[in-house]
């Protein structure tokens, strides 16, 4: 009898033992989970005083708040090469189109690459918002918190230049927009020959929307780009300048384009009206170059928040010339160039570099870019 409840209590014992080693299995597991999640939750991510942060590679969680202090990442093209045999014919610009400009298949292979990176279109508009401060009794500038779908990481795509210039148009590129059939923007040029073509598949704005079109989730909200004018020589290849003669008959047909751009998702910048580098350029000379953008190309595309420097040259903050791009121009996100991410605030503006996709980065700074696209897969040879 006392042989039996021993043995009794033996399996009892062993029993318990077995339920406690489960039970402490279980709880390790789930603390170790526990912390795995706390982990990926607390990873640092980028500082606001960061200047040259490393870029995020890891998608985001579903459903999660964008956060002010992450990345969206900032690229800009030229017109692009729709004729690379004009542009490429060994003439003395053909070095300038090489470098600076990128061509149909390029930008075409590019956001193939970048959709199957998971990068996301954002509004450039939508990132940054100016509110007013009623105790400071001022304006504040910030980065906006917005929610991004499951994996996807945001990008803008600005154009500088859309104006078609002459040199533009004998070397390559497309003559100007118009609006097609369906209500589209399409591209049209008047070749050597005589003959007029009308294209939507050879400039940057057709491509994007088709390619938008074929893939809704490339785009957050129906995000397409900035477009960046100046206005010595008219916008969007309507010479509206206040010395054309065409003048009146161009300022009716491209507000037409510019209505169907705006209500297809595209945004508008001021590239300033003559092309000067700001950074060199006297207080006096930016002043009266930003008076005369505000009255010649402002009436048609309206106010924008958004400043895109020429060539990339940047004025210092707290400089005459930039208190007077916001205070008298309305700008407060200034855009500079720049191959790493760079993005700077400050309580009246916000100022940023945007990497420049072209000759010289498609075949210099394949590290550079790596991240977002590989240039070996995109640049054509």
């Amino acid at each position: 009898m006392i042989l039996r409840k021993r043995i009794l209590f033996l399996r009892a014992l062993l029993l318990f033992a077995a339920i406690a080693v489960i039970i402490y299995t279980y709880a390790a597991i789930s603390l170790k989970n526990n912390q795995t999640e706390s982990d990926d939750s607390e990873k640092p991510s980028y500082s606001e005083k960061s200047l040259f942060p490393t870029p995020i590679t890891e998608p985001l969680l579903s459903d999660t708040l964008y956060l002010k202090t992450m990345p969206v990442e900032h690229i800009f093209f030229h017109p692009l090469v729709a004729y690379p045999k004009k542009a490429f014919d060994g003439d003395r610009i053909s070095k300038g189109m090489d470098d600076y400009m990128a061509t149909v298949t390029e930008f075409k292979r590019m956001l193939e690459e970048l959709y199957k990176n998971d990068y996301m279109l954002v509004n450039i508009e939508q990132v940054y918002e100016r509110t007013f401060d009623e105790e400071e009794g001022k304006n504040t500038v910030q980065r906006t918190e917005f929610m991004m779908p499951h994996g996807k990481k945001p990008f803008i795509i600005s154009i500088d230049d859309m104006n078609y210039y002459a040199y533009m148009i004998e070397n390559g590129c497309v003559h100007k927009l118009v609006v097609g059939e369906g209500n589209r923007v399409a591209s049209y040029t008047k070749h050597d020959d005589g003959t007029e073509t009308i294209d939507y598949d050879n400039e940057i704005i057709p491509i994007l929307d088709n390619f938008v079109a074929k893939h809704p989730d490339f785009s957050l909200n129906g995000a397409k780009g900035c477009i960046g004018l100046t206005g010595f020589d008219g916008i969007l290849g309507y010479r509206t300048q206040s010395d054309s003669k065409t003048r009146k008959e161009d300022s009716d047909r491209v507000k037409e384009v510019i209505k169907v751009l705006k209500d297809t998702g595209w945004t508008f910048a001021s590239h300033s009206y003559g092309h000067p580098d700001m950074a060199k350029a006297s207080y006096e000379k930016l002043k009266a170059d930003t008076q005369k953008w505000k009255a010649e190309v402002e009436p048609f595309i309206g106010t924008t928040p958004i400043y895109l420097y020429p060539y990339g040259a940047t004025v210092p903050h707290g400089s005459d010339k930039m208190n007077y791009l916001i205070n008298t121009g309305g700008f407060y996100v200034f855009c500079g160039v720049g191959i790493r991410h760079y993005e700077r605030r400050y309580s009246d503006a916000i100022v940023l570099d945007r990497k420049n996709i072209d000759g010289i980065t498609l075949r210099n700074r394949r590290a550079a870019i790596m991240h977002m696209f590989d240039t070996e897969l995109v640049i054509d040879r």
